[in-house]
């Protein structure tokens, strides 16, 4: 026995060992590679009954496990081999969910732990919130679970070519789009329900890749315009809302809450939402991507959410100006200046702050004139690549040979110059970066 109790003990260090060396190895070779999430859609019209029914009872049974987890004093003792869980259902004659049922569990083991984990780490991240002194609420239970975790490749979910993934106690599922991804390291997925159907969404390392990238560029957020780049370019976009989901949404609210009819209608709505949604991250996507190709992206850090609250609610609602931002700011080439910086009403010409009210479309100052737009990406551009921390504070303590260099690389309009000013603009440009690289 005690022989045994050695061999086992040695056995599971080794096996610790290989783990810890296998994670280390896979943390080198991922350090130069991105990290990406596509999306595929089960294909509904090749599931039989039985499969329809099992992918349902994963999202039924989730629910059942993370409420269990929830209302459990002793979240640590729930073990992934767990055939059955007590769950509490309604009761109609207190009419409180105070009635123990116990039910079949049917789903993979590596599904349960995964749940396990997700809800442990969402009560250990609420700790760590309030440990920092923010005000936090707790975890309640839910009606629904729209994502499953699939974090085992290979284990709770299995790649056949370009059309199949087998999902752990569930089997094979045809899916579309899978060929788009070529030449990748799998890692974990998440099994999502969405009123228009079935998801899988995974996450894969590929090999970065080597873009060529030119120049520099500069953007504004606008209400006029949405966004209007430094060279001149502007882009609009709105997303309202469609008369068909207004529609909707008015049967909608005049059904029973709670009926089977209200939950027919709240799906119609929720589809709608959804393809709106659609529409939305797609002309942001493409936006973003076009941006790939400079070697900096120079925005300012607008305060949009006060946008919406203020007079320009309905405008910015209808825009997609708050998931460019946030898109913008995870790419690696990207700068971002403080809001606080006049960038609209400073001049490139001396520094001093003009007055420019809301429906003067024009900047002028002495004889320089541009669009007020144009002008503003212009000087974020400029100031974010002369120093991305600069305050407005420190600008405006800038002396004048300094104000030069930070706008001697701006692209004026130059039949719009006096050829004076411009020779003594370029004059102090050249005092002002001898003085720096002095």
């Amino acid at each position: 026995m005690f022989r045994g109790g050695i061999k086992i003990i040695m056995h599971n260090l080794e096996k610790s060992l290989k783990i810890k060396q296998t994670m280390r190895a896979n943390k080198i070779r991922r350090a130069n590679m991105d990290v990406k999430v596509f999306e595929v859609k089960i294909d509904e019209s090749h599931l039989s009954e039985k499969r329809k029914r099992l992918i349902q009872d994963c999202f039924v049974q989730a629910r059942w496990i993370y409420n269990y987890l929830i209302g459990c004093d002793k979240i640590l003792d729930f073990k992934s081999s767990a055939k059955n869980i007590n769950i509490k259902v309604f009761n109609p004659k207190t009419r409180k969910c105070d009635r123990i049922e116990n039910r079949i569990l049917t789903i993979g083991s590596q599904i349960k732990e995964g749940i396990f984990k997700r809800t442990l780490q969402n009560i250990i991240n609420l700790s760590k919130a309030k440990s920092k002194g923010m005000r936090v609420g707790k975890l309640k239970f839910k009606k629904e679970i729209n994502s499953i975790p699939l974090n085992q490749f290979g284990i709770t979910y299995k790649i056949y070519g370009e059309k199949y993934i087998r999902i752990q106690g569930v089997g094979k599922l045809k899916v579309s789009g899978l060929g788009q991804i070529k030449n990748c390291e799998f890692v974990n997925a998440a099994l999502i329900k969405k009123s228009s159907g079935y998801f899988i969404k995974l996450t894969y390392y590929k090999n970065k890749e080597k873009l060529i990238q030119k120049g520099t560029i500069g953007l504004d957020f606008g209400i006029k315009d949405s966004i209007i780049n430094s060279e001149g370019n502007k882009f609009d976009w709105k997303f309202d809302t469609p008369k068909e989901l207004r529609q909707k949404q008015q049967k909608l609210s005049r059904k029973v809450i709670g009926s089977k009819n209200f939950i027919k209608q709240k799906k119609r709505v929720k589809k709608s939402y959804e393809n709106l949604t659609n529409k939305k991250n797609d002309a942001a996507n493409k936006f973003v991507s076009s941006l790939k190709k400079y070697e900096k992206v120079v925005i300012q850090d607008e305060n949009i959410k006060g946008w919406h609250a203020g007079l320009f609610g309905k405008t910015v609602q209808c825009s997609i100006l708050g998931r460019i931002k946030t898109k913008i700011k995870n790419l690696e080439t990207s700068i971002v200046i403080n809001r606080y910086l006049p960038t609209t009403k400073i001049s490139p010409i001396n520094g001093k702050i003009i007055k420019i009210g809301l429906d003067e479309r024009t900047f002028r100052h002495l004889d320089y004139s541009e669009d007020r737009d144009v002008k503003s990406a212009k000087t974020i551009l400029c100031l974010g690549l002369y120093n991305p921390k600069l305050t407005r504070k420190e600008l405006m303590g800038l002396p004048a040979e300094e104000l030069a260099a930070v706008f001697s690389n701006y692209k004026f309009e130059i039949n719009k110059l006096n050829p004076m000013k411009q020779e003594a603009l370029a004059f102090l440009g050249e005092v002002a970066h001898g003085k720096i690289h002095r």
